[in-house]
């Protein structure tokens, strides 16, 4: 039922008003731009939108109005200009409710006083490397991401959210001045890890119409506190690493509209004509072994030979994450510093091959490798051990049994060699006594 838009534009921010725009849903055309006409397909008629104005300034959003279920999955926007195509991939998720069901939480404040828009993830977990955005109805109105803030120019100096705060999971918005213009429904979404969270929050002037019930049947309450709710989950990034960083992922949460699409999505979306359905992780049959003191590596690769430079990779001991390769950087756990190393000229052919150097018995154990890349994910296991050497009492042992099964075997060879002879004797002097009687 929301309105969704699929936010994709040119750096640098060049007119794309003479460029030829395409959106694609899986292997399907959703519309097509080109000399400033626009044609949709059937299915998405009078439903998605391009804006001309933004155009101009390099935005090539796409606004896709009354989301369905039946929308969820690959979307793709490909910008063709002067013979050049340039594609960026798109995952869009519905959430779990039913798509005529909304639930709305009120706040209330008084002109002229600075509002808060409460919400925060449950467990306290960071969001610095979510992407966060605000709406007030279908408008952005704020949006976080990759450390950067961008506003709105209509509510430029009147918007804020505490970075700081971001670290304990706290995506706030704070609306100052408040008038009674702003009164509305606000949307935050946040995203991470191709999982997307929602949550509604309706503002109004404080006084009016408090403590009546909402249409969908709820008290308004002022105190209304909305929660994003997050599997409990081990941290991505330990706090022994120089970043810290939280995998979120959507769970029930019977206040707000919370619900986001498990990870098993992700997995049977894969059928989508994305060119990633068609790749798989490799990973050793067996038990990996190694001597201590030496270098061991945790072989993994793509199949068929994909290039994994634009891929997201993520190498994890038991729970513990220890080594990421993300948007071309690196980052290693301060436990495994200067130890663990994957080679970036490898990962072009799809090598993701961790290498762990001086080796340790306590380094034996589970190895994890996880791969996202256009909203899929992929996991392979690695068994590492150490390699198992006998010590010299049982080695002297070993020798001995195996002398003594050799000199057995040698001796049942020698036994039944002496029964053939004495056999064939046998046969010869039958034989023997067998011509003399006949020429007799």
């Amino acid at each position: 039922g929301d309105d969704v838009v699929l936010s994709c534009h040119l750096n640098p921010a060049i007119s794309a008003a003479s460029m030829e725009i395409m959106w694609w849903n899986k292997a399907n055309l959703v519309c097509h731009y080109k000399d400033g006409q626009m044609t949709m397909s059937k299915d998405f008629e009078g439903r998605v939108s391009l804006s001309l104005e933004d155009l101009q300034n390099g935005n090539v959003f796409l606004t896709l109005r009354d989301v369905r279920r039946s929308h969820m999955g690959h979307y793709i926007c490909e910008v063709i200009h002067e013979w050049r195509a340039i594609k960026e991939y798109f995952f869009l998720y519905t959430n779990c409710l039913s798509e005529d069901f909304s639930l709305v939480i009120p706040v209330f404040a008084a002109p002229g006083s600075d509002v808060i828009l409460p919400v925060h993830l449950s467990p306290e977990t960071s969001g610095v490397s979510m992407t966060v955005r605000w709406f007030r109805e279908t408008e952005l109105i704020y949006q976080y991401m990759n450390g950067q803030e961008k506003t709105n120019d209509n509510y430029e100096k009147r918007l804020s959210l505490s970075i700081q705060e971001l670290e304990r999971g706290n995506l706030s918005l704070t609306l100052r001045n408040f008038q009674p213009s702003d009164s509305g429904k606000y949307t935050c979404r946040v995203i991470h890890d191709g999982c997307l969270q929602t949550v509604h929050l309706q503002v109004r002037v404080a006084g009016e119409s408090r403590g009546q019930h909402t249409t969908d049947g709820n008290t308004d309450t002022e105190q209304d506190l909305l929660t994003l709710e997050t599997q409990d989950l081990p941290t991505e990034l330990p706090s022994a690493m120089s970043s810290s960083r939280a995998r979120t992922q959507g769970q029930e949460n019977p206040r707000a509209t919370m619900q986001t699409q498990e990870r098993r999505h992700t997995e049977q979306e894969r059928t989508s004509q994305t060119g990633t359905e068609d790749i798989s992780l490799v990973v050793p049959n067996g038990i990996v072994s190694a001597d201590p003191g030496s270098d061991v590596i945790l072989p993994v690769h793509l199949s068929p030979e994909t290039s994994a430079v634009s891929m997201t990779v993520r190498w994890f001991r038991e729970t513990e994450l220890i080594y990421q390769y993300k948007n071309r950087q690196e980052k290693t756990n301060d436990n495994y510093e200067k130890r663990v190393s994957l080679s970036i000229q490898e990962l072009e052919r799809g090598n993701l091959s961790l290498t762990l150097r001086n080796f340790e018995p306590s380094d034996s154990g589970k190895y994890t490798c996880k791969v996202f890349h256009d909203g899929c994910l992929q996991t392979g296991i690695v068994q590492l051990q150490e390699i198992q050497k006998c010590d010299e009492a049982r080695l002297r042992n070993l020798h001995t049994v195996l002398r003594q099964v050799r000199d057995d075997i040698l001796q049942e060879k020698v036994q039944l060699l002496t029964r053939s002879l004495g056999l064939l004797q046998e046969t010869l002097n039958q034989g023997s006594a067998f011509g003399k009687s006949e020429r007799q």
